[in-house]
Order: C-alpha cells, then sequence, then structure tokens
C-alpha cells in the first residue's frame, strides 16, 4: 500500500493498493485495508481498462467489498476482471455526518444518562481477551545483581542476632549451617520471642520479588557455636 497525501480533517488520504485479488464471491484482497472507509470512492485498473466503485464493507485488516456508488450499501459488485490488477483511492471529501446523529448513536439511556465510550481498534472491535489492546513499552531491563553473604554468628542459643540488610534488596535467602539447628526469624526486634518465622532444620527460606531498604533480620538459634548464611542479591 502506498499513500501519497496524509489524512486530514476534511478529506480522505489518495492510496494506492497493488496488487489487489478479487473472488468469484467478490471480495477483494489486498496487501492492508488500513485507510480504507465504507462510501470511499475507489478505482479499480487491470489491463488499460478502468471502473469507478464504492466500498460497500471492509471485513477485516486484508478484506474488503465493492459496489455501485449509486445503489445501496448492501448492494455489492463482483469485479474479478480486475483480479491481479490495481486499486486507486483518489483524495476525497469525507462523509458529512451530522452532529445529532453522532450523540444520539453514543448515548445511553436510563438509568445511566451518559454518553458511552468504548474503546475499540481501527476495525471496530472491541478490545478483549482474543483481541488485546496494543501496547508499546520502551525500556531498560533491570534485573537482580550485586550478590553478598553474611556469615552471622551466633554464639548463644537462644539470643537475639541481627543482620541489617543493603538498601534495595530484591532478594534474600537464610539457612543455618549446622544442619540441627532450628532459627526463628523476625523483622522486629524482640520478636524472636514473640511473632516470628521458623526455619526447621535442613531447609532454606527464600523470598524474591520485593524490594527494601534499611530492614534488619533478627535471628534466635537453638544452636550455640555456628554460623547462620544470609545471601542477598539487591537492584
Amino acid at each position: 500500500m502506498v499513500t501519497t497525501s496524509g489524512l486530514t480533517e476534511k478529506n480522505w488520504p489518495n492510496i494506492i493498493l497493488t496488487p489487489i485479488a478479487v473472488d468469484a464471491q467478490g471480495i477483494v484482497t489486498v496487501s492492508s485495508t488500513e485507510g480504507l472507509k465504507v462510501k470511499q470512492l475507489i478505482s479499480f485498473i487491470n489491463a488499460g481498462n478502468s471502473q469507478l466503485f464504492e466500498i460497500k464493507k471492509v471485513f477485516s485488516d486484508t478484506q474488503f467489498v465493492v459496489g455501485d456508488p449509486k445503489k445501496p450499501i448492501g448492494s455489492i459488485i463482483v469485479p474479478v476482471g480486475f483480479d491481479g490488477g490495481t486499486a486507486n483511492v483518489p483524495e476525497q471529501q469525507r462523509n458529512t455526518i451530522a452532529e445529532g446523529y453522532v450523540i444520539r448513536s453514543v448515548y445511553e439511556e436510563e438509568p445511566t444518562l451518559a454518553l458511552r465510550t468504548v474503546p475499540v481498534d481501527w476495525l471496530g472491535n472491541k478490545y478483549d481477551a482474543k483481541n488485546p489492546f496494543p501496547v508499546n513499552v520502551i525500556g531498560e531491563g533491570v534485573g537482580i545483581k550485586n550478590p553478598i553473604i553474611y556469615n552471622l554468628p551466633i554464639i548463644n542459643a537462644g539470643i537475639e542476632y541481627s543482620q541489617l540488610l543493603p538498601d534495595r534488596t530484591a532478594k534474600f535467602k537464610v539457612k543455618s549451617r549446622n544442619g540441627h539447628a532450628v532459627l526463628k526469624m523476625a523483622y522486629d526486634a524482640g520478636e524472636t520471642s514473640g511473632d516470628y518465622w521458623t526455619i526447621r532444620p535442613g531447609t532454606i527460606f527464600d523470598i524474591d520479588d520485593v524490594l527494601i531498604s534499611g530492614q534488619t533480620l533478627y535471628i534466635q538459634s537453638s544452636k550455640s557455636g555456628h554460623i547462620v548464611e544470609i545471601h542477598v542479591w539487591t537492584l
């Protein structure tokens, strides 16, 4: 498709489509129907012959049908003689639609009493799970980095020890180096004897998809004289 003039508020643009395919039912297939509108005038040209038609229906992003400009919207012509030819949509004035007609078409009756706003694609299809709203995202990928390992010494059992996590912590793991120790972990001082999370022997506490800063871990162990390993990743 080649567009030779831009769309304005008053006119439709000039569009050239080549080649075109016409089947026995009169369906015209082109590379793209973008810019084609119902009631637009369109000329088909092939082997020195040309004829002016009116677009009667746009089915999809590649197919439409045409008819006689002087006949109703449902009157379809099968222009098989122009199969393999070229279609030219000359620049022309857009349809004039009365203001009252537009408002009446989008007005929602009582009890709503409001103008409807329904997002659709350029073919008039509503957006849903099968026709998702197009979104372009431009950005820079960010992943976890800067792995840090803390070895927290546990001198005495039943005593609360603490480890400050770095800013912008995105993921961390906690486990006892002594496979027989039961750990109690909390996020507030003193809570290892109250509201805490139990890390059973031989298990690992693993949390990700977070973004925390200024957080301290408080840990109490059932065993003395060992190490609690804390593995941290930051953004």
